[in-house]
């Protein structure tokens, strides 16, 4: 998962786990909206296909999982908690066009809001917003699947925010992270990333596996399972 190798994203963890800049968090949300014509599109078309895994969840909603995911889970946890999930899904022509869910973490008490869309425009507004006992967070960017800056807001002792911003800029799309961190695995005879792990794909698909399943999307490939 690319997003997860960002310098980022290891930047948004040290500020939220090591430093506890805005204190004990307790609640994210964050959003991806692409606008995708589903009525005008030929039934060939990745965003029709099925088969393909159509659909605004495995499309771009795995961009809000994954925020939700690294910013309120600890990183030294080694047994990750499954969150309880309540989601909700839209669909257009037998597509899931929009979904939201609610992650809450019955040990902590922390809550996510995520959403994904094919018929919403694209947001202005923050494409992750995480909120501490102490301050919050907005990660600011053209979506949330291409992050430009953290701005954190610390909460003064004597009222307003003391504000600090953190800019991330690279050329290209930014997979060269992603890239670089495989290249080292395999140099150093690894088989698996220590940053995206097989278990927590598995996770991962999980979570979105249950997403779909309160849902109502199907594909084809789950009758094979």
């Amino acid at each position: 998962m690319w997003l997860r190798h960002r310098p980022i994203v290891t930047k948004l963890r040290d500020i939220l786990f090591e430093q506890n800049a805005i204190g004990r968090v307790s609640w994210l949300s964050s959003q991806y909206n692409l606008p995708v014509d589903i009525v005008s599109l030929p039934p060939t078309s990745r965003y029709r296909d099925p088969k393909l895994g159509a659909g605004s969840l495995l499309d771009v909603g795995i961009y809000p999982l994954t925020w939700a995911l690294v910013s309120l889970e600890r990183p030294e946890v080694d047994q990750l908690e499954r969150p309880r999930i309540l989601a909700a899904q839209t669909h257009s022509m037998g597509i899931e066009v929009t979904t939201n869910a609610v992650l809450q973490y019955s040990s902590t008490g922390q809550n996510a809001l995520i959403s994904s869309s094919f018929t919403a425009g694209r947001a202005v507004d923050p494409i992750c917003r995480i909120l501490g006992s102490s301050g919050y967070i907005d990660v600011i960017g053209e979506d949330a699947s291409h992050p430009e800056s953290l701005v954190v807001h610390r909460e003064l002792s004597y009222g307003g925010f003391d504000l600090q911003q953190h800019d991330f800029t690279q050329a290209g799309q930014g997979f060269m992270f992603e890239q670089d961190n495989t290249a080292l695995d395999v140099l150093s005879h690894r088989t698996e990333s220590a940053i995206m792990p097989w278990a927590e794909t598995i996770r991962v698909m999980e979570i979105m596996g249950e997403m779909r399943r309160q849902g109502g999307t199907v594909y084809p490939q789950d009758a094979e399972v």
